[in-house]
């Protein structure tokens, strides 16, 4: 079933993807703010100042919180995170901070009206406010992952603002007709081309690894057969429970002033608290479950913490005497996780510990409950004999063998078919007595949507850049590799470069708006940051800011 947010996105998907111009998006990212690590390799990057400013752990805070809401926004799936997406969520939070600080230099503004038009819009239908969506929308959406509503008219504020920012770095753009049309007509041609590909499979039976390749491969890639390093831990749950919560009037009525901006009507009214008491409520129950067992985590740990000159604390007689359950793992791998856990922040927080660092920080496992770890032991990563793993190192290395032997023999039929072109054979002939197989690609324009498929995708890429008659270079991949050959260009029909003209030049003029945009994200990421992002070195990890 379509969630009322999935409805919301599709009905509005095309402002949400607008706001965010010139930052760069990975498609379908749904993530816990709790979740957030650092990628591994980057443990000299640090948190430098912004615009010659401390940045607290607070602002931090708020702006990965601000940036988890519009990763949100974007998707409508849960995908598991891994390092390529927490670092572009990094990437993502320290560029908000930067161009949300440069828009208020400028002199950029985002009302209260303007806000509570842009929420409204998202939960009306034929013109009118749906209160149950926007209730729907709190419940299901922001309350789970500890988001408020305040945390949403933030998000929206700054994605106005930055969408007045972006439209005024962009404004200087131009495009002629005449512009537009050289454009149509060189990507408005139609494109026959093939494709010759040489694939490692159909090289595996001639790739027959020798005793001393095999022992070569073996001593080359040893992290290849090692086995892991595993981690036995005991841990404690403390359950999220926010039933049972019984929200006071108080909590309801600070809540209430909290979200004004949002509860405002575009007359200047603040909806009746009886409408969204039920809304509040879940909120407060929410909210406060979080912090009991948070709170109740944290004092485990910090009576954990051992004091000089005294004997260091018991793990399980504590947790005993707080009345928890102490449970033991078996080994675990580094992405493995115990029965009846299911986020992998468990496994990570798992694998930190060892005899110096006993016992985890509470670690918060979905919106069910929050964990508290202790180390036990540790098997270290043990290299097995070449004789154990054999056969597994010659199934390798015969893979890379005809990976290897596919490129080669790819680059020098590409070689030999271009040598024979320039004799003057036909395409057909030379690729014929070459024994190549051309694939022929269906017609297609550079105008058009490019292919789900990745490895098509690039196929057409290769040949959009070919003139009729062009060899491209080989290609290679992870099974072996390809290059293309350009049959024909049809030159566009006069009428279609017509037809498309007013599409061609938006187009265009959007790209060179996301051109000035990109230069001027660039511009102000070095302005805001200095040395530290020419370097490479931004990091949310660090905080509070180094001096």
């Amino acid at each position: 079933m379509i969630s009322h947010f999935q409805r919301v996105i599709h009905r509005h998907g095309r402002w949400i993807f607008g706001i965010l111009l010139g930052i760069v998006i990975v498609a379908f990212i749904l993530w816990d703010y709790a979740g957030i690590q650092r990628p591994s390799g980057a443990q000299n990057r640090t948190v430098p100042r912004l615009y010659g400013q401390r940045v607290s752990p607070r602002v931090l805070d708020t702006a990965t919180r601000l940036t988890a809401l519009n990763l949100l926004m974007m998707s409508g799936r849960e995908v598991r995170m891994n390092d390529r997406a927490r670092a572009l969520v990094e990437e993502q939070t320290l560029q908000r901070l930067a161009l949300v600080e440069k828009a208020h230099q400028m002199g950029l503004t985002v009302g209260d009206a303007e806000v509570i038009a842009q929420a409204r819009q998202w939960f009306s239908k034929d013109g009118q406010y749906q209160n149950t969506g926007y209730a729907q929308f709190v419940s299901e959406v922001l309350a789970p992952r500890r988001l408020t509503e305040a945390d949403f008219e933030t998000m929206i504020r700054e994605n106005l603002l930055l969408q007045k920012l972006f439209a005024l770095v962009g404004s200087g753009a131009k495009v002629t007709d005449g512009e537009a049309a050289a454009f149509a007509k060189e990507n408005l041609e139609r494109i026959s081309a093939t494709v010759c590909r040489f694939n490692a499979a159909d090289f595996l039976a001639e790739s027959a690894p020798s005793a001393e390749a095999i022992a070569a491969f073996y001593a080359k890639h040893p992290d290849l057969f090692r086995t892991p390093e595993r981690v036995r831990v005991a841990y404690v749950l403390f359950p999220i429970e926010p039933d049972k919560i019984v929200p006071t009037d108080a909590e309801l009525a600070e809540v209430y002033e909290a979200n004004r901006a949002v509860l405002t009507t575009p007359e200047g009214k603040m909806r009746p608290m009886k409408e969204v008491a039920d809304v509040l409520r879940f909120q407060v129950k929410q909210s406060k479950a979080h912090e009991i067992a948070a709170k109740e985590a944290t004092d485990l740990t910090i009576q954990l913490v051992p004091e000089p000159g005294r004997e260091t604390p018991s793990f399980e007689a504590l947790a005993r005497a707080a009345g928890r359950t102490v449970q033991e793992t078996g080994f675990l791998a580094p992405r493995e996780l115990p029965p009846g856990i299911t986020a992998p922040e468990f496994a990570a927080a798992a694998h930190a510990l060892g005899p110096e660092n006993p016992t985890s920080d509470p670690v918060p496992l979905g919106e069910k409950a929050i964990a508290v770890i202790h180390f036990l032991e540790r098997q270290p990563s043990v290299l097995p004999p070449l004789d154990k793993v054999r056969d597994a190192v010659k199934a390798a290395c015969a893979a890379e063998m005809a990976v290897q032997k596919a490129r080669e023999t790819g680059a020098k039929k590409r070689d030999e078919l271009r040598k024979a072109l320039d004799e003057g054979k036909a395409f057909p002939a030379a690729a014929a007595a070459l024994g190549l197989k051309p694939t022929p690609l269906p017609g297609f324009c550079a105008m058009d949507a490019p292919p789900r498929d990745r490895g098509e995708a690039l196929v057409r890429r290769a040949a959009i850049l070919l003139p009729a008659g062009g060899v491209g270079d080989f290609i290679p991949s992870s099974t072996g590799g390809f290059f293309v050959f350009v049959l024909a260009r049809q030159p566009a029909k006069e009428e279609e470069v017509a037809r498309r003209l007013a599409e061609v030049k938006q187009g265009l003029l959007q790209m060179r708006r996301q051109q000035m945009v990109g230069d001027f994200q660039q511009a102000t990421m070095r302005e805001a940051f200095g040395k530290a992002y020419a370097e490479g070195k931004l990091s949310l990890e660090g905080a509070p800011v180094e001096e």
